[in-house]
């Protein structure tokens, strides 16, 4: 499916023309070390089958490859949503450039929701020990104005957050 891309929101890493980290460098310290969560490994099957995802689908977050942290991706044929580890915290990225943050509460820790287009992304950064594990999604092409990006992001989030290391 094809899906609307965010600067917080991934596509599958099969699309022509993914970006890639020109010129980074190795930081010294791994990005997103600041949390023991990896999504990649930590998420099971049944996790992301739950939130109405294909297991078979995960790549690994093309928001990893431009140097934002650990994360994988999964999709099904209205959204797409990845699941990536940032250096931020939640606070860093309430004051970020986005559209219609709204602070708010995940399974009783610190959040923010936010979007770079309201028709077709939303995202959820979650406190995570030191840092905020962000839930990122896109609607596909042929499913915007049928998805609530925001409704149906939440409602992943809030699936996800006990899962988080606090």
């Amino acid at each position: 499916a094809a899906a609307v891309v965010s600067v917080a929101a991934c596509s599958p890493s099969s699309v022509a023309g993914s970006p890639t980290a020109a010129g980074a460098g190795t930081p010294s310290t791994p990005r997103g070390s600041g949390t023991s969560f990896d999504p990649c490994t930590d998420i099971a099957d049944a996790q992301v089958t739950s939130y109405g995802l294909d297991p078979s689908t995960r790549e690994v977050s093309i928001l990893k490859e431009v140097g934002l942290g650990k994360g994988c991706g999964w999709q099904n044929k209205d959204v797409l949503v990845d699941v990536v580890v940032t250096d931020q915290t939640v606070n860093d990225l309430a004051r970020r450039a986005f559209i219609n943050i709204k602070k708010i509460s995940v399974d009783g820790r610190d959040s923010v929701q936010f979007q770079v287009d309201e028709a077709t992304t939303c995202d959820v950064g979650m406190a995570s020990q030191r840092t905020a594990v962000i839930l990122s999604l896109a609607v596909a092409f042929n499913s915007i104005g049928k998805v609530d990006p925001c409704a149906t992001t939440l409602a992943i989030a809030t699936k996800l957050a006990p899962t988080l290391p606090r």
